[in-house]
């Protein structure tokens, strides 16, 4: 999380820092990116459907560089956002949110694992199928939420009443 911290006070300095819901943004494309090199690394695979380690590696750099755009950003927005009396209750409701985020995980994580029987078996090569076009569909919708969230950071930005628009 440093690097992140570092990296937005760098850019403050220089009056480039980008306002809230555009962190917000590119916090989903970064993810999305990820998900992206994990849907290309399948067409990498070798005939035993093992995926080269670079795009397991770059994968999850990417992926994790978006979360950490994404979640201390949106503590501190909770915290800025709320009423005073009610800050505690809204960081609950944060921490529920991303619980929430953690059990539609979970659903979505169903869908990369073809169906096991008791006298089936499945193979790496269709496994590895499953889940590079669950990982094309979750890159996908990453990026268009990452896009309509940079569509509406300017007004986003006005309604929060921050001093960045």
């Amino acid at each position: 999380a440093t690097p992140f911290a570092n990296l937005w006070v760098f850019l403050s300095r220089r009056n480039l820092e980008p306002s809230t819901p555009m962190k917000f943004a590119i916090a989903m494309v970064l993810q999305g990116l990820g998900f992206y090199i994990f849907a290309l690394g399948g067409s990498f695979a070798g005939s035993d459907a093992l995926v080269p380690l670079f795009f397991l590696m770059f994968g999850y750099f990417m992926v994790t560089a978006g979360e950490l755009s994404l979640s201390p950003v949106g503590l501190g927005m909770v915290t800025k956002l709320s009423p005073a009396r009610i800050v505690s209750f809204m960081m609950g409701v944060w921490f529920l949110s991303t619980s929430f985020a953690h059990h539609f995980a979970a659903l979505i994580g169903r869908l990369t694992s073809p169906a096991h029987t008791a006298d089936s078996t499945v193979s790496a090569a269709e496994s590895l199928a499953g889940y590079t076009q669950v990982f094309e569909i979750v890159f996908w919708v990453s990026m268009a939420a990452g896009v309509i969230l940079m569509a509406l950071s300017k007004p986003l930005t006005r309604w929060m009443h921050d001093e960045e628009a």
